[in-house]
């Protein structure tokens, strides 16, 4: 069990952050070799299907499908840093049905070069379901058109690219940054609260959208995956993923997770916290598959809601149990940086004008401790005016590059009022 004199004390004397490293290095990068992989997998299996479309190659490249959507849902629970950038283009939810079949109606030779243009409503994972299963998700091998074949070729090629530029994004640059002090993570109790938010983020969004908006709409269309009938496959690797982070890997016993952080302060806390993982796991289990069915039966809209309770009752619990924890560990500039990246996040990774606007109040909060540790006026206000101009960004839709580098600004002003307090 680590200590948190190991995890947090001493972090500032060693090169690396032990739990960060130990996540990034047991949980983070095995999932998104193995995301690669299997996108390989499916890239060989598209290229099988165009060459032989039969009713084999057609089931062997859904298996492939289904097979890497297992790691990417399992990574949704650590999805910052690098995969902002590609997350988009692999997973963009939910697609242009009417874009996509204008252009499968096109005449125009498509290349990888094409294809590299198309917005990402047309592509990845969701583009590929489409094609592979057809809106009724019935569509036989004989409906499949030359056109359609080397569309599901193009997307896969294209998927493993952005998978690959992810993983290499993170070995080459990203890692160095989470697993030890740099612009972004000052201290290890700065990644802790990145790592704990991702847990929290996750488990809302199964129970908030991910559940939630398919039974509001009653209408298992909104729902991802669902011509493939994998909706709630996902939301159990989502899940599965998320209990796995909060572990250190699986099996657990061989790897330091934010678990045994917390178990070490908080014993109670941390079996609580288990127990609302099976709890949830269970629940989700119990929901007939597949979900179009579940959301028309009394049966199954009551199991989908007592899952969405079950998965409250596990966000609540880490968020006042987990996160408070990490938030003692914090300076309040630490604090300040943490609920920033939320911003971040909604905006620049999720494109969610609402929900980044809500995260300023986390801002504001952390700003409010701020102002008592600033002797000068003038840096109070250097801060004050670079989140004004940041959140008018937001507010008024402005381009994520501006967007991004006014909270460049601002982080550059935390630092100077950081500095000035030393």
């Amino acid at each position: 069990m680590f200590a948190v004199v190991l995890l947090l004390a001493s972090a500032s004397a060693q090169a690396d952050y032990p739990l960060a490293k130990s996540l990034a290095d047991g949980v983070i990068l095995p999932t998104y070799t193995e995301l690669l992989a299997r996108l390989k997998g499916l890239e060989g299996a598209a290229r099988s299907l165009k060459a032989k479309p039969t009713p084999a190659n057609l089931e062997a490249a859904r298996t492939a499908w289904r097979a890497a959507r297992i790691p990417y849902e399992r990574a949704e629970g650590f999805a910052f840093g690098p995969i902002g950038d590609y997350d988009p283009l692999l997973d963009t939810w939910p697609i242009d049905r009417e874009g996509l079949e204008a252009l499968l109606k096109g005449s125009q030779p498509l290349s990888a070069a094409d294809f590299a243009k198309l917005p990402s409503e047309v592509r990845g994972f969701h583009a590929v379901e489409y094609l592979l299963w057809g809106l009724k998700g019935q569509k036989k091998a004989a409906q499949l058109r030359p056109r359609e074949l080397q569309y599901i070729e193009l997307a896969s090629a294209d998927m493993v690219r952005q998978a690959k530029a992810n993983l290499t994004a993170w070995q080459q640059g990203f890692y160095a940054r989470f697993t030890r002090p740099s612009d972004l993570y000052k201290s290890e109790a700065a990644a802790l609260d990145e790592i704990i938010g991702g847990l929290v983020g996750i488990i809302a969004e199964i129970a908030d959208e991910k559940l939630g908006n398919p039974l509001q709409a009653n209408d298992p269309l909104v729902a991802e995956s669902p011509f493939s009938g994998n909706s709630l496959e996902d939301y159990r690797q989502d899940l599965e993923g998320a209990r796995r982070y909060y572990l250190g890997g699986q099996p657990a016993s061989q790897k330091a997770g934010i678990g045994g952080w917390i178990a070490a302060q908080d014993p109670g806390s941390h079996a609580a916290i288990l127990r609302a993982f099976d709890i949830a796991k269970e629940a989700l289990a119990a929901i007939p598959s597949p979900l179009s069915e579940a959301l028309q039966t009394p049966k199954g809209q009551a199991r989908i809601k007592t899952a969405q309770a079950a998965l409250q009752n596990l966000r609540g619990l880490l968020e006042s149990r987990a996160v408070g924890l990490v938030r003692q560990q914090q300076s309040p500039f630490d604090q300040l940086r943490s609920q920033l990246r939320a911003v971040s996040d909604e905006y620049i990774g999720e494109g969610e004008i609402g929900e980044a606007l809500e995260a300023f109040d986390g801002v504001h909060t952390a700003m409010a401790r701020l102002r008592p540790l600033l002797k000068s006026p003038q840096t109070w206000q250097d801060l004050e005016q670079a989140l004004r101009k940041l959140e008018d960004l937001v507010r008024s839709g402005a381009p994520a590059a501006e967007v991004k580098a006014a909270l460049e600004q601002l982080n550059q002003a935390i630092s100077i009022a950081e500095q000035a307090t030393r």
